[in-house]
């Protein structure tokens, strides 16, 4: 081919490109590369098409649908929301629990347990629905991690301990280290 009628005097991209085309054509099927050509698909474009042909003509209701889905033991479920826990919080929780494995009732006697509740009144999050199995209700895909901060809010706390319950709390917007009661 001479130099007059080249793909890049054709076209004006380089010769690279237009092999790069082709190549990616042939493997994905597309000019363009995969956007995730390190997970490939779980059915090959032969399965799909076997599905397809043998499916096509059957009408189904979403109710036939949603009935096949709970005999296979896959439901809706409201996601948890849960607080977000990195690798590094889950390492410092055991150890925690691990420091205090061998307390003695005497020990466990001289803490004071509290907990607070908050309760958002701007910027509710509606519920999310999930498909699942009731056995991942824990499943970190099928919870909706949470943050602290946001809207407003309003909040009651109060604390516990081996001598019974202590004082009870309801306070606005959220406690810190200023307006922590003990």
């Amino acid at each position: 081919m001479s130099d007059n009628w080249s793909p890049k005097r054709l076209v004006g991209v380089l010769e690279k490109c237009v092999r790069t085309t082709r190549k990616n054509n042939d493997i994905y099927g597309t000019p363009k590369k995969s956007t995730r050509p390190w997970r490939p698909r779980k059915l090959t474009n032969r399965d799909q098409n076997s599905l397809f042909i043998q499916f096509k003509n059957v009408k189904i209701s979403r109710e036939t649908v949603r009935r096949f889905l709970t005999s296979k033991g896959i439901g809706t479920y409201t996601a948890l929301k849960k607080p977000l826990l990195t690798a590094s919080d889950r390492i410092k929780r055991l150890k925690w629990c691990n420091e205090r494995l061998n307390w003695t009732i005497e020990r466990w006697g001289m803490v004071i347990f509290n907990h607070e509740s908050n309760f958002e009144v701007f910027n509710r999050k509606s519920r999310v629905l999930v498909k699942r199995l009731k056995k991942e209700k824990y499943d970190t895909r099928f919870v909706i991690p949470t943050l602290q901060g946001g809207g407003g809010s309003a909040g009651i706390w109060g604390r516990i301990s081996s001598k019974g319950t202590g004082c009870c709390r309801i306070y606005e917007g959220r406690i810190n280290q200023h307006n922590f009661w003990i």
